[in-house]
């Protein structure tokens, strides 16, 4: 059974689920300690650390990550297939990846209640996370680039994607998606009043009416496996980021040091989608706008020299512009729910408000609705 709160998880509760998983260490866990974590990054689930010690006193750590403890806030997302997604992204894909992902020792759903447990590999110690709110260097921003670059070639048009029936193409889960946007957007006018500026709230609107058309869209020939929540906050890098982005070839690298983590939002669709996030949410504006050309051509380039072909630098600008969308979809249906009275959610949003308004002015994402 999955527990429904953290405090829930006991030493005998986690000796059969890892028994169940043929992952049981020889000695059983007698104890655990229970270090919540992420406070503030998000919102989608419970994930704390698990501090075990066995009979003979030796210690190790997992993480576990459960659904929201909120009813609401699980009802949405399982009807969007996030918690569906993640569970079988790690149990049946993530051996596949090229790109880093934590070791899962145990990953389940239930199709019904939506409730979802991952045991996964604790990265901390070996391992520096990403900071949305620091941001990151040009080096980091190439490095993690060229690796997306790369994940993205490796699932380019790939058949094992089509057999798996928790992931699906955001046209798969339109209704569900239209519905979530437009309930979010009136509680996100309410909550965040006073960090959203006037264009970026008149975007928003407009997004929200465009949304059946931009959903209702066919996926043409490049689509790939794309993260969709693809954040500073979601990956961790081992070692310098500046030292492995200077041994990693122009096309990324298997042992580049970058891991990957929170893959709730993975679906089948444009790899813009991941690169427009990335860079609009992990630089500052000043920095985005100087940086963003190269950071285009870099994963154009890795893409191509991975096997992709047919697909020009033309096509990867109009995937960008269009994958705005999905930074302001995100910040739109997150920020209905999210809680702003811990200081990093709050400067999460003030940041995130701020790069998206920027992103959106700079690329004339209103034209680009408005003309559909």
């Amino acid at each position: 059974m999955i527990p429904d709160t953290l405090a829930a998880v006991t030493p005998d509760w986690l000796n059969g689920v890892l028994a169940a998983a043929g992952e049981q260490a020889p000695d059983p866990v007698i104890s655990l300690a229970i270090e919540p974590i992420g406070a503030g990054a998000g919102f989608v689930g419970q994930l704390a650390r698990l501090r075990l010690r066995d009979p003979g006193g030796t210690e190790r750590t997992l993480v576990v990550k459960l659904s929201s403890h909120d009813p609401a806030v699980r009802r949405t997302l399982h009807a969007l297939g996030l918690y569906r997604t993640e569970a079988g992204l790690y149990g049946e894909l993530a051996r596949q990846m090229r790109l880093a992902t934590p070791r899962c020792h145990f990953a389940h759903c239930d199709p019904q209640s939506g409730a979802m447990l991952l045991l996964l590999e604790d990265l901390a110690g070996n391992h520096r996370f990403g900071d949305a709110v620091e941001g990151c260097s040009p080096d980091e921003a190439l490095l993690v680039v060229r690796e997306l670059a790369a994940h993205h070639a490796q699932w380019w048009k790939h058949p094992e994607l089509l057999r798996l029936p928790w992931l699906v193409t955001r046209q798969h889960s339109a209704e569900a998606r239209i519905r979530a946007y437009r309930s979010a957007l009136p509680l996100l006018e309410q909550r965040w009043a006073e960090l959203l500026p006037s264009e970026l709230l008149r975007v928003a609107r407009l997004y929200g009416e465009k949304l059946p058309q931009l959903l209702g869209n066919p996926l043409d020939g490049a689509w790939t496996l794309v993260h969709g929540d693809f954040r500073l906050d979601n990956l961790a890098f081992a070692g310098r980021a500046a030292d492995s982005a200077d041994s990693a070839d122009s096309a990324g690298s298997v042992g580049s040091g970058l891991t990957v983590f929170d893959w709730q939002a993975a679906y089948r669709g444009a790899g813009g989608d991941d690169l427009s996030y990335f860079i609009v949410g992990s630089l500052s504006v000043e920095r985005r706008r100087a940086e963003e050309p190269a950071l285009l051509d870099a994963y154009h380039t890795a893409l191509c020299s991975r096997g992709v072909r047919d697909y020009t630098r033309e096509d990867l600008a109009r995937d960008y512009r269009l994958g705005l969308g999905r930074s302001l979809s995100v910040l739109v249906i997150s920020g209905g729910v999210l809680d702003l009275s811990h200081p990093r959610g709050r400067r999460l949003a003030e940041q995130g408000s701020a790069r998206i308004a920027a992103a959106c002015a700079d690329h004339g994402f209103a034209e680009l609705l408005e003309a559909l």
